[in-house]
């Protein structure tokens, strides 16, 4: 008896995570993850249809290369789209912004905010190479893995399966391949400075502060225009959420088929 009371006693001794770990810090699971993301994305099919991401990435693309005098707008894939564009007119545009703010906002609530340096050259080579890949293989196939693919499946598209069976073939090549862009294991440890309670505190708030702002500003811009734009507080509200749960949940599109391979 009297050790189940000091059991008890230790129990209750124990630190209980604060509202804000379990608010903004705690990792979500999977499972909470998908069903928020879900819930957005039908959301967002309810105002504008599918919901895709390389789109807008394709636009921006074409926007770096004209402000550096590139005549991208005179390509065939463009054929004068980007002088008639519009960010805020753009509704996929407002989703992949606020995708990319959600995720920051997520990171600098939970305070977890850092710049990692690369650990082996084949690490940038890596993401060099996959990114084009990445960028051409949306471009031609007409969608990435969101809006080519898992876009798709709920309305049974032949593209969408046909898509689905490729990714897992490449999948399975590309984690052959991998040992390659794999750095070598090392066991010498960062040699990283630690902060004081005191230094941690003050990072930890600056970081809540930013987050706030972004969110702050990034909702406020989106009822500015919403006279000429009545949708883009909605958009504004679904990107960021996306972006939170995406981050907060560590949930990936593509890790869905690499990882069964």
């Amino acid at each position: 008896m009297k050790k189940l009371e000091e059991t008890r006693m230790d129990n209750n001794m124990v630190e209980r995570p604060s509202l804000y770990d379990t608010l903004l810090k705690k990792e979500w699971s999977y499972y909470t993850g998908a069903v928020v993301i879900a819930a957005l994305a039908l959301a967002l099919n309810a105002f504008s249809g599918i919901w895709g991401v390389s789109g807008p990435l394709s636009i921006w693309g074409g926007k770096v290369l004209t402000f550096f005098g590139v005549n991208a707008d005179a390509w065939r894939g463009y054929n004068g789209s980007l002088a008639k564009y519009s960010f805020w007119g753009n509704k996929p545009s407002i989703t992949d912004m606020g995708l990319l703010l959600g995720a920051a906002i997520s990171t600098l609530l939970a305070a977890e905010w850092k710049i990692r340096k690369l650990k082996h050259w084949k690490q940038a080579l890596s993401a060099v190479i996959g990114g084009l890949l990445i960028g051409f293989g949306a471009a031609i196939a007409g969608g990435c893995n969101i809006g080519g693919l898992f876009s798709q499946l709920p309305q049974f598209s032949i593209a969408g399966w046909l898509f689905l069976l490729m990714c897992f073939l490449g999948a399975w090549v590309g984690g052959k391949l991998l040992r390659f862009f794999m750095p070598p294991v090392s066991n010498k440890r960062p040699n990283r400075k630690r902060l004081t309670p005191e230094q941690r505190k003050k990072n930890k708030m600056i970081q809540i502060a930013v987050g706030a702002a972004i969110l702050i500003i990034a909702l406020a811009a989106g009822f500015i225009v919403s006279p000429k734009y009545p949708s883009a507080p909605a958009f504004v509200v679904i990107g960021l959420g996306l972006g939170y749960a995406l981050q907060r949940s560590r949930f990936c599109f593509t890790a869905a088929y690499r990882d069964p391979t």
